[in-house]
C-alpha cells in the first residue's frame, strides 16, 4: 500500500472527498485522487492508516455500523472455503438470489462448507479502534449502510432502512463523519439514488467507473478505480493513466 501511494503521488494531488467532487478545480495542473476504503477492515485502520500518516495523505472509511466488532464478511469466508479466489457466477448467484445478505448467503452457499477462518485483519473493526483512527488528521468517516445489502434488489422499505439507520449513526460519530455513502457491491439504481438523497446523503460512491469527467457527474453515481488485490505498483500507475491491466 505505501508503494502504491508513493506512486500516486508521482502522478496526481491526493485531495479529500468533498473537495475533489464539490469543489471542482478545473485549473488543476495534475489529476486529483480521492483514497477511500469499504468496510473498516482491521488491516485498513491499523497498516492502512499507518501508511496514509507516514505520507500525510486524507482517506475516507465508508462504515457498515452493523457489521463493526471483529466480524467476517460472507465473500471472504466463501472465497476462503474455495481456494481463495470467488467465481463470478457464484457472486452474482449472491448478490441476486440471496440479495447479498450475510445471514442469507450463509445459509445458501456456506453452510456445508468448511469455515477457513479468517486472520485478525481482514476482521472488522470494533468501534472504539474506528474512533481512534477518527482523530488521524485527515481522516474521515462515510457510509456503507448498516448490514451490507444489495440495495439494487431489496425491497424500497429495507433499501430505506439501511439508509436511514447508517445515516442516523454517522450523525451522531462525531466530527470525522461525513455524509457520505459507498453503495455495497457498487450496486444502484434510479430508486437507490433517490433513496440515498431522502436520507441526507451529500453522494455516493461507486466502485468502478474510472476517473469523473471533468464536466462532472451525478453525485449520487459517483465512479471509482478499484484497486484489486496483487495490483502492482506499476499496474496501478497504468491505470492512472486510463489503462486495464495488473
Amino acid at each position: 500500500f505505501g508503494a502504491h501511494l508513493a506512486r500516486i503521488l508521482e502522478y496526481a494531488d491526493v485531495v479529500g472527498l468533498g473537495d475533489a467532487v464539490l469543489q471542482p478545480a478545473p485549473d488543476a495542473t495534475r489529476p486529483r485522487v480521492v483514497i477511500t476504503f469499504d468496510d473498516a477492515y482491521v488491516g485498513a485502520l491499523t497498516a492502512g492508516v499507518a501508511e496514509l500518516r507516514r505520507f500525510g495523505l486524507p482517506a475516507t472509511f465508508f462504515v457498515c455500523p452493523g457489521r463493526l466488532g471483529g466480524q467476517t464478511f460472507w465473500w471472504d469466508d466463501l472465497a476462503e472455503s474455495i481456494g481463495g479466489v470467488l467465481p463470478g457466477d457464484l457472486r452474482n448467484r449472491a448478490l441476486v438470489a440471496y440479495e447479498g445478505k450475510e445471514r442469507l448467503v450463509r445459509e445458501g452457499l456456506l453452510t456445508d462448507r468448511p469455515r477457513a477462518g479468517c486472520p485478525e485483519w481482514m476482521r472488522t473493526a470494533k468501534e472504539s479502534l474506528l474512533r481512534e483512527v477518527s482523530g488521524v488528521p485527515g481522516v474521515s468517516i462515510g457510509a456503507h449502510t448498516w448490514t451490507h445489502p444489495n440495495l439494487a434488489v431489496v425491497d424500497k422499505d429495507q433499501c430505506r432502512e439501511e439508509l436511514t439507520s447508517c445515516a442516523g449513526w454517522l450523525a451522531r460519530f462525531g466530527s470525522a463523519a461525513i455524509p457520505w455513502l459507498a453503495y455495497p457491491y457498487g450496486q444502484e439504481s434510479e430508486t437507490v439514488r433517490t433513496e440515498a438523497a431522502l436520507a441526507g446523503f451529500s453522494g455516493a460512491l461507486r466502485v468502478d467507473g474510472g476517473w469523473i469527467p471533468r464536466g462532472g457527474t451525478d453525485r449520487f453515481a459517483v465512479p471509482r478505480y478499484g484497486v484489486v488485490n496483487g495490483l502492482t505498483p506499476g499496474g496501478l500507475a497504468l491505470r492512472l493513466m486510463g489503462l486495464r491491466c495488473r
